[in-house]
């Protein structure tokens, strides 16, 4: 079994179909590249004493949908007002799977072509770790951007990394955004960046899925030492 756990940031500007849609994925996303499929769900959400119902109505619809799409259960959860609470937001999440086999960030194997993709597509990313083969580790890339990912790789299945930082895809749009307000883009936030690590003979069957799935994916380094 497989779980992922954690409270999820409140969005004072993110609209309720957003907030709904973030609810389910954040967590759902950590489940997937296990390559076990999110299958049940539990969530606690925090709301100002002033909310009125139709905002919670629609906001409990679209954390719903948001799971159904995906085939998740809502099994449990708490709905609580707090006088504390300025604007609606997450105490935490579960989102649980069953599965014999799985993938970690700690089997990555001296060799492997190191992959990215950049998107969101939780049953395609199960769906590519179980049957492609060859995919030895996976990791997301979120707090700490995709720097911090691969050491985390690095880290859990101690080997060492070759990467080639011009091979990593940086739209366009992230690039001028992140030159204007001077940040690094391979160090801030990247939820939705999928780290692979994949057998050699392997890596042309994994791209072509993954293009065939309709997300981007490029080679970016190797597993060495």
């Amino acid at each position: 079994m497989a779980i992922a756990e954690g409270p999820i940031p409140p969005g004072p500007t993110t609209s309720l179909e957003d907030f709904g849609w973030i609810t389910v994925h954040i967590g759902a996303s950590d489940i997937a590249i296990t390559g076990i499929r999110p299958q049940y769900m539990t969530y606690s959400r925090l709301i100002p004493l002033e909310t009125s119902e139709e905002y919670i109505t629609r906001l409990v619809c679209s954390i719903s949908e948001s799971a159904r799409e995906l085939g998740i259960s809502i099994v449990g959860g708490h709905t609580g007002f707090y006088g504390a609470v300025t604007v609606p937001s997450s105490g935490g999440i579960t989102v649980w799977g069953l599965g014999q086999e799985y993938i970690t960030p700690a089997d990555a194997r001296v060799d492997d072509a190191v992959l990215i993709t950049k998107g969101v597509a939780i049953e395609a990313v199960a769906l590519l770790a179980a049957a492609c083969g060859g995919v030895h580790a996976m990791h997301d890339a979120t707090e700490g951007g995709l720097a911090r990912g691969l050491w985390e790789m690095v880290q859990a299945s101690s080997v060492g990394l070759r990467i080639q930082c011009s091979a990593v895809l940086v739209p366009p749009d992230v690039r001028s955004i992140c030159h204007h307000f001077q940040l690094n883009p391979y160090e801030v936030i990247s939820d939705g960046t999928l780290v692979l690590t994949v057998k050699p003979e392997m890596v042309e069957i994994v791209l072509t899925a993954h293009e065939l799935a309709g997300l981007p994916a490029a080679v970016i380094g190797q597993v060495v030492f």
